[in-house]
């Protein structure tokens, strides 16, 4: 129970816990900044702020002892106006004035009336029996339905599981990468989606991240076209080259379009895509070994730790498993795990992320995933300033520089031989590459997809055993576009992006890019991987899913007056309109 009610505000409005105080017929004190009209009952009264202590004190033992009958505060309070009845006869009285019928209690008439009661009909309508509920179109095919949905995952999975089956060797063997054009079905179920429906406000979203994702193979080709206009280049070489970006361009786009129909469910479909199609191939490769053969092979080279042989050198599907490492980079750190439904999913998937990487057994890529996954841990939960991220991505670029002037003069072959590392060939394609570039700011490339024709031309000359590149794409890179371009190349990248996520959305999704970033430059320095199909598309489709949902909303629009006497003009115009 209390006593008294004391409410010595330095600013206030009018306070309806005052006048619940006095209905409840409890003595009430109020400073002097509280409004009058709070004053209800002969137990209210006012203090004003500038009193002195003593004064305070006295009002208050005054109100305590003063007489007070706690059964009338309701009545007096219902007096003077705070009744629900009352107050619904205003509002009625209210709407009958804007609706320009406006009557005293007596009444005016039949006619009078007649329009009253059709004007309160048609208010009782409006207000009381007009269903505002989302009523369900009587088309299947309406936007959003639960059929357009499930039609779309179904194709978009069985699209992606399709182009991720050529990646079976016995595929890829036979007609390169030309699966991976099955994916074009994506594109083309998000183009037919917004034709039928277009959606202007994820357009809005995606137009940005899909332009900055594009102007690197819009530098990649440009910078072609300056070297090949300066050499003469073949046409052999302009059309492989064109023909690389294009399908690099067919994964960028494909993960738009998945964003564009899915936003952020669009890793969780990508992830389930690729595992099927893993499976798959796991599946299909076992009758040409045998069950028995197969689960040995397989469980021989899990426990050396790479010793592949027979089936399990089968599984090596190179692109596939680097991505792999992706999505337990996303999984493992940046996966939502709010609901206990969101856990077990990340769980799930983890696993059979993790399954199918170790299967494919990429011996560098595990180390770095283990790195990237604690650094990512390490700052995901830490406030750095904003160009933390982008001096990182400068510190990469000249860390590149530095480690293409090691290739170029050996430092690296020898200091990883005098540990007694297995290069395992790569020394000598390194060497060999020697005559074909220069490390000098000069130097303009040869052309991108140029280091391809070398190494034909090195395998048809017996100079090495298999046609693969340099097993350095910082190096081929950099054989490739030259100075400029390798600068041009590694600043949209590394630079560039960082500074764009960090503006379009926030911090974790640039720490997000540059973890998947960080631990596929690891693959860069000593495998083929930056212009891979898959681990093209991954690296675009998880950041930009991730960063649909902590997309920073528009800064409102306000308006600052630049002087007080503007704000003073601005209310008398807003009070004359009123």
């Amino acid at each position: 129970m209390m006593d008294l009610f004391v409410m010595p505000s330095r600013f206030e409005g009018l306070p309806v816990v005052g006048i619940e105080a006095q209905a409840a017929g409890l003595g009430c004190v109020f400073s002097d900044a509280v409004p009058a009209e709070v004053l209800l009952s002969s137990h209210a009264i006012q203090i004003p702020l500038s009193a002195s202590n003593a004064d305070w004190a006295a009002g208050l033992q005054r109100m305590l002892h003063q007489p007070c009958d706690r059964s009338a505060g309701a009545e007096l309070i219902r007096q003077a106006g705070y009744d629900i009845n009352i107050a619904a006869a205003r509002l009625q009285q209210q709407y009958l004035q804007l609706g320009g019928q406006a009557y005293p209690p007596g009444g005016c008439g039949n006619t009078h009336n007649k329009r009253r009661a059709l004007f309160m009909h048609t208010l009782d309508q409006i207000l009381t029996k007009k269903d505002y509920s989302r009523k369900t179109p009587a088309s299947l095919f309406y936007k959003d339905s639960p059929l357009w949905q499930k039609l779309l995952t179904i194709g978009c999975v069985v699209f992606l599981a399709g182009a991720g089956l050529g990646e079976w060797k016995p595929i890829n063997s036979a007609v390169g990468g030309l699966p991976k054009a099955i994916s074009l079905g994506v594109i083309g179920l998000a183009m037919l989606y917004t034709l039928f429906y277009p959606d202007e406000k994820r357009l809005r979203e995606l137009w940005k991240p899909t332009l900055l994702y594009m102007s690197l193979m819009a530098a990649l080709f440009f910078w072609s076209m300056v070297i090949w206009i300066e050499s003469f280049a073949a046409v052999s070489s302009m059309i492989r080259s064109c023909s690389k970006i294009v399908f690099q361009s067919i994964a960028i786009l494909t993960a738009v379009a998945l964003v564009y129909l899915f936003r952020e469910k669009a890793i969780e479909l990508f992830t389930i895509s690729i595992c099927i199609a893993n499976t798959a191939i796991m599946l299909l490769s076992i009758p040409g070994y045998g069950f028995a053969a197969s689960i040995q092979s397989l469980v021989t080279c899990l426990i050396t730790f790479g010793d592949a042989d027979g089936y399990a050198l089968q599984l090596e599907i190179h692109d596939l498993t680097f991505v792999f490492g992706q999505m337990i980079l996303y999984y493992a750190v940046f996966a939502p795990r709010t609901t206990r439904q969101e856990k077990r999913k990340r769980c799930l998937y983890l696993l059979l992320c993790c399954w199918f990487f170790l299967v494919g057994m990429k011996r560098i890529a595990i180390p770095a995933v283990v790195l990237f996954v604690l650094i990512a841990l390490l700052l995901r939960k830490r406030k750095v300033p904003g160009w933390f991220y982008p001096a990182v991505g400068v510190c990469c670029i000249l860390f590149f520089l530095a480690f293409l002037y090691c290739v170029r003069y050996g430092v690296i072959s020898r200091l990883l031989n005098s540990f007694g590392i297995d290069m395992m060939g790569r020394d000598y394609l390194w060497s060999m590459a020697n005559p074909y570039y220069e490390f000098s700011i000069t130097y303009i490339g040869r052309g991108f997809e140029y280091v391809d024709t070398i190494i034909a031309q090195w395998y048809n000359d017996g100079l090495i055993n298999q046609p693969y590149p340099f097993h350095n794409d910082i190096l081929k890179v950099f054989v490739e576009v030259g100075f400029p371009g390798f600068l041009l190349w590694s600043s949209i990248q590394y630079v560039l992006t960082p500074l764009f996520w960090q503006r379009y959305a926030d911090q974790e999704t640039t720490l997000l890019y540059l973890s998947e970033l960080g631990y596929m430059t690891v693959t860069y320095l000593t495998d083929n991987t930056a212009f891979y199909f898959w681990s093209t598309m991954a690296l675009r489709l998880v950041t930009l899913a991730y960063a649909m949902e902590r997309k920073k909303p528009p800064e409102p629009k306000v308006w600052m007056p630049d002087s007080r006497q503007e704000m003073r003009d601005r209310i008398h115009i807003l009070m004359k309109e009123v």
